[in-house]
């Protein structure tokens, strides 16, 4: 089997879920025989079994690809992951929470279509290949495109249930040919490896430093408490007033620590030092870092907005970024309360490894025929 997903031309100078997803399904296609290829340059490569389109909030490559892939009559084999976020909540982050020149700008438009065009332009200055597909879409109706697209490829993959409902809230259509496909965790140490150790992080904040992910707010709401809070991430470039407002404050916090950038290896350790694992982000799809915490044993307390419920269900505590001030009672019921390492472990290592995706993913595609 030869599958190619196709992907924004950012995907790799701006890693983020879409990106580390499919690079998984990527080794895991390699390691058992296929081949798997991510193309991020706008090209269809020739001779793929299965062409996956990524990510409907990227309109701008998702519908070049698209419109390549019909004009070459290949739609019968191609699907979309989907990686869709509400956009209640996106909207709600880009007219009341998004900061800088950006934010002010994007503040004044009502629609997330409209605003990604505006967006579609400032890409153009870094990647020149946009700049054809930006002229051609300036009119371009995005929901009536997504919608086509929904209805015209083969499937769509869904990273949860709840997806469907809220692409068809979103779109106002329907989805009637779908399979879901849950993320996985790539546990870097085998349990027999762990040793339990003194746990010295009280609260951990994964994800980039940057308005979306609340990481200033959240910092904000620790000031002179009590406990000890890291944060981990790259600070996000595109916002460095943000970046630097957060780094001021964390300079100023005896009780606060920020790592940067670290490994997959070193995330495992910094895991394993953590009592709690907190994100009151603005939106998500379903949060990586929130499994990876849990099955290293963490107590996991997750924004709403996103299907890690689906994921976890009763095992993880469920913040809106809107009211943070919940985040004093959810320490008081979490602090002292013990977590069970091997069973968190397990249940990850048995329901949610990229091994398992890998198989839900291929399995259904053979299922397509």
């Amino acid at each position: 089997m030869k599958v190619a997903f196709l992907t924004r031309v950012d995907a790799f100078d701006k890693n983020g879920g879409d990106t580390y997803q499919i690079q998984m399904y990527k080794k895991y296609f390699e390691a058992n025989g296929h081949i798997a290829i991510i193309i991020n340059d706008l090209t269809i490569p020739d001779g793929c079994d299965y062409y996956i389109l990524l990510n409907i909030d990227r309109p701008l490559e998702l519908i070049t690809y698209f419109q390549k892939l019909k004009k070459l009559q290949k739609l019968d084999h191609t699907l979309l992951l989907s990686i869709h976020h509400s956009y209640d909540a996106i909207n709600f982050f880009e007219k009341n929470i998004r900061q800088g020149k950006l934010g002010i700008l994007l503040r004044k438009i009502s629609s997330f279509h409209r605003r990604e065009k505006i967006k579609n332009v400032a890409r153009v200055f870094k990647y020149k290949k946009l700049i054809r597909p930006v002229i051609l879409q300036m009119f371009c109706d995005y929901n009536k495109k997504i919608n086509e697209i929904i209805k015209d490829v083969k499937c769509l993959i869904l990273i949860a249930e709840g997806e469907k409902q809220i692409i068809e809230i979103d779109f106002k259509t329907t989805v009637n040919n779908y399979f879901v496909v849950k993320n996985g965790v790539d546990l870097k140490k085998q349990l027999a490896d762990i040793h339990e150790i003194n746990r010295d992080i009280d609260v951990l904040v994964c994800g980039r430093i940057e308005s979306r992910k609340n990481s200033l707010a959240i910092a904000q709401h620790f000031i002179n408490s009590p406990y000890n809070i890291t944060f981990v991430g790259a600070i996000n470039t595109n916002d460095k007033e943000y970046g630097r407002s957060f780094l001021s404050l964390i300079n100023s916090c005896k009780n606060m620590t920020y790592l940067g950038r670290v490994t997959p290896e070193e995330m495992s350790d910094i895991y394993l030092r953590s009592k709690i694992h907190l994100s009151g982000s603005w939106f998500e799809v379903a949060s990586l870092v929130d499994l990876e915490a849990y099955a290293y044993g963490c107590h996991v307390v997750s924004s709403v907005n996103g299907h890690t419920n689906s994921y976890l269900a009763d095992n993880a505590i469920y913040l809106d970024p809107k009211n943070l001030d919940n985040i004093t009672d959810i320490m008081q019921e979490l602090y002292y309360r013990t977590s069970s390492l091997p069973e968190q472990y397990d249940f990850i290592s048995k329901n949610l490894s990229w091994e398992k995706s890998y198989q839900s993913l291929s399995s259904s595609l053979m299922e397509l025929g």
